[in-house]
């Protein structure tokens, strides 16, 4: 009697490993402190992707799945980040530290592309109604709210809204790209929209709200024309409207000019800051970034990485950050890169996102994956609102981002050709 053994895809295994950290730590990390390193176990998966990579011939694999474009886009940020440092490093650790939080990222996406096959998805969905259960016992059973409200990414004011804010995102857009594809029900789709504005409201993530117009606006776009696509525009300003008057009831002190496009407007480019502190702003970080780094070369390539790093753990501070760090720069992951890197480091960054967007654009007609392509390619374009209203581009839950980016290149079969025009 022969017995087949299967063998474990390693890179597999560690990609879904980090994905499970990404979804658990914080929750483990409200009840004690001694969890607070599990995040950093994710560094040593992706040295081990890393090595895994080189083994597995990365180039040949990524040459099959026709991604080689995408790995010299990253080669390219990537070189020019570190040349215009070399010369300007400060402290090696700290050098190390800005690698690890600018780059670390596309070690999974590059992973993702070589050693996952078509994914459908289904851990998202037990993680988001676990995470609706958690938000319900936090806020209704431990009076946490606001900032401090993150379900499964725990309680810690500061850092848990924005990974609560981009899971959310993400599930939205599974959720309206597979009814418009025809592989979910209305009911479905307005149970959880109502769903995600109710969390949304519970912790005052605002700007949800407009992404959620963001997202059926591009979803719309992106997708063949039905009548679906009409019950999800009308449904979703429905919701809206409800979910709006909900965050009103629950925060009845909220200034309701917010939902006003010239309030918001006034308020993103304020120069009295973010806290009207004089501190940086989400629209104009340009201008701000630039009063500080004054010289041509600093303005092109900036103070270089690690230059203007933090890293508590080890109570690493540098130099820049000791006299401006009241500037709050740190909050915003596109004044962090371009502070460190300048146009020339944040137009690479952001042109990574619109890049793939269109490379996935590309591939999707010929794709069996549709709705993993039509929702990566709302999801790159939303990567750059994340990195302009707040940090959560360089933290954990963004491998949740390059995951699901990574998915349109990861199900391309080998003997796959994109047509061209003669």
């Amino acid at each position: 009697m022969n017995i087949k053994i299967r063998r474990v895809n390693q890179g597999a295994f560690c990609i879904y490993l980090i994905l499970f950290i990404v979804l658990v730590s914080g929750i483990l990390k409200s009840f004690t402190d001694f969890f607070s390193i599990i995040p950093y176990s994710i560094d040593f998966i992706n040295v081990f992707l890393f090595f895994l990579l080189i083994k597995s011939k990365v180039l040949l694999i990524l040459k099959k799945k026709k991604s080689l474009m995408e790995i010299r886009w990253i080669f390219v940020f990537f070189v020019s980040a570190v040349i215009s440092t070399l010369p300007r490093i400060n402290s090696i650790f700290l050098f190390l530290i800005a690698l690890r939080n600018n780059f670390s990222y596309y070690i999974f996406f590059i992973s993702c592309i070589c050693f996952l096959k078509k994914e459908k998805l289904v851990f998202l969905d037990i993680a988001y109604w676990i995470n609706f259960s958690v938000i319900i016992i936090q806020f209704f059973g431990f009076g946490i709210k606001q900032d401090w409200l993150g379900g499964i990414f725990g309680s810690i004011g500061g850092e848990v809204n924005g990974a609560l804010n981009v899971f959310l995102v993400i599930y939205t857009i599974k959720i309206i790209v597979m009814y418009l594809n025809k592989q979910n029900t209305l009911n479905n789709v307005i149970i959880t929209s109502l769903v995600s504005l109710f969390i949304a409201s519970l912790a005052e993530l605002k700007f949800f709200y407009l992404e959620y117009v963001i997202i059926i606006a591009i979803s719309s776009l992106v997708t063949s024309f039905s009548w679906r696509k009409i019950l999800i525009i009308v449904g979703g300003l429905i919701g809206l409207i409800v979910g709006a008057k909900l965050l009103f009831i629950i925060y009845p002190g909220l200034d309701r000019r917010f939902f006003s496009f010239e309030f918001l407007y006034a308020y993103s480019t304020s120069d009295q800051g973010y806290t009207s502190a004089g501190d940086i702003n989400r629209l104009n970080f340009i201008k701000q970034c630039n009063d500080i780094l004054k010289s041509g070369i600093y303005i092109m390539f900036g103070l270089g990485l690690g230059n203007c790093e933090i890293f508590n753990p080890l109570g690493l501070i540098s130099n820049f950050y000791k006299t401006y760090g009241f500037l709050h720069y740190t909050w915003f992951s596109s004044s962090f890169i371009y502070l460190e890197l300048g146009i020339v480091g944040t137009i690479l960054y952001f042109g990574f996102f619109i890049w793939t967007f269109f490379q996935i654009r590309r591939r999707e007609k010929y794709s069996n994956d549709l709705s993993n392509c039509q929702m990566a390619e709302i999801l790159a374009l939303m990567a750059i609102l994340f990195s302009i209203y707040d940090s959560s581009m360089r933290s954990s839950v963004s491998y949740l981002v390059y995951y699901i980016l990574a998915l349109p290149f990861a199900s391309l079969n080998e003997n796959f050709h994109i047509k061209r025009k003669d």
